[in-house]
């Protein structure tokens, strides 16, 4: 297995860099936080508590929901909520689609309309804005870990005759575990998502938003600095699915990201009231390069020079670093996201 192959992942691979720095991190973690008058046991029943891991669940559930917000506003127009929330960072069954292109993070989501009605799937690619990027790979390396720690201690107490093997088969099965937008036995539902958007937008005084609306509003951008549309809709608009799916691969990636086709691009989104997943290099690079455009109308790009990390076989006696992990646990300055926030 290759470091090139989505089999591997930087973030969890053992042969990266990535582990070495999550153990040193929890290592520091513990030793603030244990007695040490007491051993182990006694001062992981003393920390991860009930009420401790419940408090800190609430505050992963509200970091996570400002980093979904960011990632709709950033990543180009908004993605629809079935889609987003299938964000995978972890390899299962079904490899992850959550990668590091061009030194941060790159979400390739599967289009499900697409899927459902050709049978065929399909990809867009979001590339998020490298200090989102940044603040999503910090979440998956020391704050899953912490997560998992807690989750395990608790398990522990709350089922004591489970030997250590069962204690690990159980806390593994958490669903944060594998996708990003989950809890310990759910994930996110598009209601939520719904719910958070209108939330934050009255918080800070704006007119309250929904997803569709958010969609309408970023498509409306798009047509008027960036490209002109000649025709729009979504697929569900129309009852000429197949020869609006064929159009999808040959479609602008403005409107692979929307996610929708050139052909039913104009007739609802972005357009008047009163008038009435790509699979090549070539389409991952234009998907980029739009959303690189996006971020820096929204400034909140960074100039980020492109990976070009060679990789060579491993000498003897030396174990080179993989490739993601390369770009991971390069230091690299942080911009603050804070303005984006805060205009939302």
């Amino acid at each position: 297995m290759t470091d090139r192959s989505a089999a591997y992942s930087g973030l969890s691979d053992t042969r990266g860099q990535v582990k070495a720095i999550q153990e040193q991190f929890l290592g520091i973690f513990l030793n603030k936080l244990f007695d040490p008058a007491l051993d182990e046991e006694e001062n992981s029943k003393r920390i991860f508590t009930a009420a401790w891991l419940s408090a800190y669940e609430d505050t992963v559930e509200e970091f996570l929901g400002l980093i979904l917000l960011l990632v709709q506003i950033c990543a180009r127009q908004p993605a629809r909520p079935t889609e987003i929330l299938s964000t995978q960072w972890f390899n299962s069954q079904n490899l992850r689609n959550v990668f590091i292109y061009e030194g941060t993070i790159l979400i390739s989501i599967c289009y499900y309309k697409s899927q459902n009605i050709t049978q065929q799937q399909r990809y867009v690619h979001r590339f998020l804005p490298p200090q989102l990027g940044q603040m999503v790979a910090n979440f998956l390396t020391f704050i899953i870990p912490i997560h998992y720690l807690a989750l395990l201690w608790s398990f522990r107490t709350e089922e004591p005759d489970l030997t250590d093997d069962g204690l690990i088969t159980e806390a593994s099965k958490a669903l944060f575990l594998t996708y990003l937008w989950a809890r310990r036995n759910d994930r996110w539902q598009s209601s939520e998502l719904s719910d958070l958007l209108r939330k934050e937008t009255v918080k800070y005084g704006l007119p309250e938003l929904s997803i569709q609306s958010w969609r309408q509003i970023s498509i409306s951008i798009a047509n008027r600095l960036f490209r002109a549309h000649k025709t729009a809709l979504d697929f569900d608009d129309d009852e000429n699915h197949g020869d609006q799916l064929n159009d999808f691969e040959n479609s602008n990636p403005w409107d692979q990201l929307a996610p929708h086709s050139s052909a039913v691009a104009g007739n609802r989104y972005g357009v008047r009231l009163d008038i009435e997943y790509a699979k090549s290099e070539q389409s991952l690079v234009e998907h980029v390069n739009a959303c690189r455009a996006w971020q820096k109308w929204l400034k909140v790009d960074q100039h980020h020079q492109p990976s070009n990390t060679k990789i060579y076989a491993s000498e003897v006696g030396f174990k080179r670093p993989r490739s993601e992990s390369i770009v991971l646990t390069d230091p690299q300055p942080i911009k603050s996201i804070k303005r984006v926030a805060v205009q939302l």
